[in-house]
């Protein structure tokens, strides 16, 4: 992603282990190393780390801001095996994308020190930033390492999905892929310009993609139990324009996390772009969230 001189940006690859063959994640660490707070940004469906760029113009001025893509996207390496393509896929991945950022803030916590190099600092408050598939990610990860995260934000996405949403989605990415002849071995022009692995259009529409812990309902289909187990707060940007977050979907989420605020952009689709309004609200929700203090931290702070 290209960033202006006055943003700090650092392009870095992650190793991700294989049986077979070894592969790499993308990622770039963009604005001060030494900051309070730091955004993790999870794309979405068929979204590269691009789909962030006016957040980072917005934010990496000041705050640190880290992106990824994943595999099959963006410069991340492709999977060898199409059928791999699945969330859980994607969540492994993400598990060792999020420990090299930690090892990153830490870095960044120690060159912070000047003379007292190992001068105990407090730590970056972390914040998970979601675009739809992306946001469901970030609520499954924060429910197992809610230590280490002070906020999850998600872009129109809810632990509830309606099937018209649902249906919505699919019908579009089969009615572009079979546009574009991608089915028939035609043109890759689009796939190209996605900059995504042409298998993804395939693979997304496979009931086998979902494979993250969820309740099929009458209604949709369901991941309360997971929001409900994750205890940090919640922001959601509800796209006013979008099908994915209907009124039965953010009842079911306010029943499922009470910790969690819901602004609703009126002119805004699926996801909600990241204008400069959407941005000012992102901050002013994340800057309020605080992670507590690591114990060795608050009895040294206690001494002096």
């Amino acid at each position: 992603m290209s960033a202006p001189d006055s943003i700090r940006r650092e392009p870095f690859r992650i190793l991700v282990p294989g049986i077979d063959t070894a592969r790499h994640l993308f990622g770039e660490d963009l604005g001060p190393e030494q900051s309070e707070h730091a955004f993790i940004c999870l794309p979405g469906l068929l979204e590269t780390r691009e789909s962030f760029k006016d957040f980072c113009l917005s934010v990496a001025t000041e705050y640190r801001v880290f992106l990824l893509d994943w595999p099959g996207r963006g410069l991340s390496d492709r999977l060898a095996d199409p059928r791999e393509y699945r969330m859980s896929r994607y969540l492994e991945d993400f598990g060792l994308f999020f420990a090299h950022i930690q090892g990153r803030l830490r870095a960044g916590e120690r060159r912070g020190g000047g003379f007292g190099l190992f001068r105990q600092t407090q730590p970056a408050n972390i914040h998970l930033l979601g675009t739809s598939m992306g946001g469901l990610l970030a609520i499954f990860f924060a429910r197992y390492k809610s230590e280490d995260i002070a906020s999850v934000v998600l872009n129109d996405v809810g632990c509830l999905l309606p099937w018209t949403g649902i249906l919505g989605l699919m019908a579009g990415i089969g009615s572009t892929a079979k546009t574009s002849n991608l089915f028939g071995g035609g043109s890759r022009q689009l796939a190209d310009d996605m900059d995504i692995d042409p298998e993804l259009f395939r693979a997304v529409q496979k009931p086998g993609h979902l494979d993250l812990p969820h309740q099929t309902t009458l209604h949709g289909v369901d991941f309360g139990r997971a929001f409900s187990e994750v205890p940090v707060s919640l922001l959601v940007l509800k796209g006013g324009q979008s099908s994915i977050l209907d009124e039965g979907s953010m009842a079911r989420l306010s029943a499922c996390h009470p910790r969690t605020e819901m602004v609703t952009f009126s002119e805004a689709g699926h996801p909600v772009p990241y204008s400069p309004q959407v941005c000012q609200t992102i901050l002013r929700f994340c800057l309020a969230q605080n992670r507590p203090l690591p114990e060795a931290l608050t009895q040294a702070a206690h001494t002096r």
